[in-house]
Parts: structure tokens; C-alpha cells; sequence
């Protein structure tokens, strides 16, 4: 099933995209009872018309190889939405820009090749997730970036800890442009219990190798 995702996101001023820095990327939402991790290759964005300070998002494109459950994600699942739990918009490191998002205004499912083919995230569900924004005095861009120095660390190992920290062989480890490993590293960076990257950052610094 294709599913794309439309993100209308309102920030603390009109944004140009000439100067300000925003990708949004990276979701987790509560589907039938169950949190699911999604994200899309592909983003085109418009200005609304109506608010020269809300950004539309057009998302296309499920990453199927960083969070492949998305896969599995069912129409019925996409209905019943009861929490966001993660909602990424990146602007950039803290103190690089004055931008801020405010609120995320709403979130759209679109599937072009089912019968029900439009699922609104329920108004509520967006509005109690707005609420963590005030309560905890923070944008969306503050929450969970991969830390950059633990990133160059990792890059300048061995292909061989690089391949089992990111859970690929070393054939498939090859195939990849440096740009694409990256891009799997921060996927891996934000999806691995911080318990066994420990282990991995134990190993970097002289510890035992993890098994």
C-alpha cells in the first residue's frame, strides 16, 4: 500500500527557504495501540496561503529500509491514531537559527490507490501533542539529532565494527556511497536501544568488543 504523508507545521515567523535551514523527517506515532517509526525519501514544501508562517509538507516516498514495519501499516491502523509521539523537524544545530516551530497545525495520510483514500490524524491527538511543545519550552527541531562527534567516530572505524554496528554485511556495506551510509547511520543512531550503543561507544574508547 502506498501511503503519503501531507505536514502543515506553523513556525515563530515566515520561513525562507533561501536562508532557513528545514527538513522535516522522522515520526512515531501510536497505531491501534502500537508505536510505529516511519519517515519519506522525498519532501516538496509550500507557503499556505492563508498563513505566510505555515510550511505544507508534501512527503512521498516510505523509507522501507530504516523502519520496514512501516510496511505492514494497514488502513485501519492509519484511523486509529491516538498519540504522536515524535514529530522531527530539523532547523539546523540549537543556536544557528532564530526559527522555531510553534505548533504542528495538521497531518494527512493520503493513500492514491485505495478507496478510502484521505485519513486526517485526529484534531485532538495533534492538540496533545502541541501541548508537550509549550509544557516543555521546546521546538521540534531540540528533539533526538545524532550527535555529530559520536557520527565522525563511528565513520572512522574499521569496515568491519562500521558493518556490525549497522547491522549490514560487508558486501552490502560496499555498495553504498558514503553519502547513503550516513544517512543509514542516523537511522540506526536514532533507532538503537541506549543500551547496546553503550556497548558500542565502550568499544570506541578501548573496551571489550561487543559480541
Amino acid at each position: 500500500m502506498k501511503i503519503e504523508m501531507e505536514l502543515q507545521v506553523k513556525f515563530s515567523r515566515p520561513v525562507d527557504f533561501n536562508k532557513d535551514y528545514v527538513v522535516p523527517g522522522g515520526y512515531e506515532m501510536v497505531m491501534n495501540g502500537k508505536p510505529v517509526q516511519f519517515d519519506f525519501n522525498h519532501n516538496n514544501y509550500g507557503i499556505s496561503r492563508f498563513d505566510s508562517s505555515v510550511v505544507i509538507f508534501s512527503l512521498s516516498g516510505a523509507d522501507l529500509e530504516c523502519f520496514p514495519e512501516f510496511e505492514k501499516v494497514t488502513i485501519d491502523d492509519l484511523q486509529h491514531i491516538s498519540k504522536i509521539i515524535e514529530c522531527f523537524v530539523y532547523l539546523g544545530e540549537p543556536g544557528e537559527s532564530d526559527l522555531k516551530v510553534v505548533s504542528i497545525e495538521k497531518i494527512t495520510f493520503m493513500l492514491p490507490f485505495e478507496k478510502t483514500c484521505v485519513i486526517d490524524v485526529p484534531e485532538n491527538v495533534i492538540a496533545e501533542f502541541n501541548k508537550t511543545l509549550v509544557e516543555e519550552k521546546k521546538g521540534i527541531y531540540e528533539m533526538k539529532v545524532p550527535n555529530p562527534d559520536l557520527k565522525e567516530k563511528i565513520m572512522a572505524q574499521q569496515l568491519v565494527f562500521y558493518s556490525r554496528f549497522m547491522g549490514i554485511s560487508l558486501e552490502e556495506l560496499c555498495g553504498h556511497t558514503i553519502k547513503e551510509l550516513e544517512s543509514l547511520l542516523d537511522c540506526t543512531l536514532m533507532q538503537m536501544p541506549e543500551e547496546t550503543l553503550q556497548k558500542f561507544i565502550d568499544e570506541i574508547d578501548g573496551g571489550k568488543a561487543e559480541e
